[in-house]
C-alpha cells in the first residue's frame, strides 16, 4: 500500500503517480469503484474510473 499526497491509500507507487497527476490536473475521476449498469452493480478490476465527456 502507498499513501498519496492527500492521504489515500492506493495499492502500488504506480497507482499513486497515476491518482495524483489526475488530481493535478483537475480530472474528475474515482478510485476503485463499483458500476452500475441497468440496475446490477458490477465490481472491476479498474482501478481509475475517470468521469465526464469524452472529446472536445
Amino acid at each position: 500500500m502507498k499513501k498519496t499526497i492527500d492521504g489515500k491509500m492506493v495499492r502500488s507507487k504506480s497507482e499513486a503517480i497515476i491518482y495524483e497527476q489526475l488530481k493535478n490536473y483537475g480530472i474528475p475521476f474515482r478510485y476503485e469503484c463499483d458500476l452500475s449498469v441497468n440496475g446490477h452493480v458490477i465490481c472491476l478490476a479498474a482501478k481509475m474510473t475517470i468521469s465526464g465527456k469524452i472529446g472536445r
